[in-house]
């Protein structure tokens, strides 16, 4: 009977059945009956529908494991029943224990089913990898110095350094550099799903171009260590200066912009349609935030900073492809916090919306509608 009743939606390109019996650690037993499916992108946010004794709602599965700096949340829909004496507290990791195993047979029933899903079904694996479930194959990509780089390696990296740092032309030298040695530097033709991976997952401004823009946004952080390790590194010219001509970073440092020169041409991913040097994801929260929904949203890319000053909650430049938001204005501080409310949020996006229409002749008012209408929807 539940089967039949609990379906998946028509857009999802996997499926499984869940039917178990958990026994915790006080001898409580939780049932766990439902269904849970992947959606068509694994950058968009992904929710499971729980039902227990006590109440029904949406919730994000997250697991333990992996990076502090790398958002634990797992990318499965689903909609769960949970029968259980155990406290609210327990019910999720019970659920993400009883889900995470069948991920990886899940994804390889999306490669045979959905070859043409291929760039978004590596997407899943590499943040599965990175979470520490094994998904099955990803490509191999390799550093600058064509080392390869699996998970294990992105992690320690990232546990140790608190940085990836990859390489793409049309870097600035006022822009970022390493002011220590790396493990090793991505190139961006090599991994670029990785990348977009690591942009939208990290929690904090650790994914770095070489040469790129440096952001100055304030990034709340969970420890002073963790604060000076994510650090964005000066952008002052003579401290620049000072660093690449440092001779106990010379060597490394010269060797490895010399490999990346040699490596790309003026064309690459990251200009937009007037030949402009796109900058990197903004580490704002709010920034991060709203680059997620507008994404989940289908609306197109743009780089998105929040400055103070102006009369105006948003501005936006079409030719730049930036958002700007005024953070003086009311609008854009009702939702600076921790947890911005759904209503001024939605409000917000709404207008960003709004300018990104006026500016761009291809993005037309029906267009406009579809987003606004799935935001209204829920996402």
């Amino acid at each position: 009977m539940l089967r039949q009743r609990i379906v998946a939606p028509s857009y999802a390109i996997a499926e499984a059945w869940l039917d178990n019996t958990a026994e915790l650690d006080d001898e409580s037993k939780t049932a766990v009956v439902g269904r849970i499916w992947l959606a068509p992108s694994w950058n968009q946010s992904h929710r499971v529908k729980l039902t227990t004794q006590r109440k029904t709602e949406s919730i994000v599965l997250h697991t333990l494991h992996g990076s502090r700096f790398f958002r634990h949340e797992l990318p499965i829909e689903g909609e769960v029943m949970v029968l259980t004496k155990s406290p609210p507290q327990q019910i999720a990791s019970v659920v993400t224990a009883m889900v995470k195993p069948r991920l990886p047979e899940m994804i390889a029933a999306a490669s045979e089913n959905f070859p043409e899903s291929r760039e978004q079904l590596e997407g899943y694996r590499w943040i599965l990898w990175l979470l520490d479930v094994a998904a099955g194959l990803i490509p191999n990509v390799k550093a600058v110095d064509n080392s390869l780089v699996d998970p294990p390696r992105i992690l320690s990296e990232l546990n140790t350094r608190g940085a990836i740092w990859y390489a793409a032309s049309g870097g600035d030298a006022d822009g970022a550099f390493p002011d220590q040695p790396h493990g090793f530097m991505l190139r961006a033709d090599q991994a670029p799903v990785l990348i977009d991976v690591l942009r939208e997952r990290l929690k904090q401004p650790v994914l770095k171009r070489l040469g790129g823009h440096v952001s100055t946004a304030p990034v709340t952080t969970p420890s002073t260590a963790t604060a000076e390790a994510s650090q964005q590194p000066a952008t002052e010219k003579a401290a620049q200066r000072e660093a690449a001509d440092d001779p106990s970073r010379r060597s490394w440092f010269r060797s490895a912009l010399g490999s990346i020169t040699a490596m790309w041409s003026a064309d690459d991913d990251d200009t937009n349609d007037d030949g402009e040097v796109i900058e990197a994801t903004p580490a704002h929260p709010l920034a991060l935030l709203l680059h997620r929904e507008l994404l989940a949203l289908s609306m197109p890319r743009h780089d998105i900073d929040i400055e103070p000053g102006g009369k105006r909650a948003v501005d936006y430049s079409k030719r730049k492809s930036r958002i700007v938001l005024n953070a003086d204005h009311p609008a854009v501080q009702a939702v600076s916090g921790d947890d911005p409310p759904a209503p001024a949020l939605a409000s917000l996006i709404a207008a960003i919306i709004g300018e990104i229409n006026r500016a761009h002749k291809n993005i037309t008012a029906v267009d406009e509608q579809q987003a606004l209408l799935k935001l209204l929807d829920g996402g």
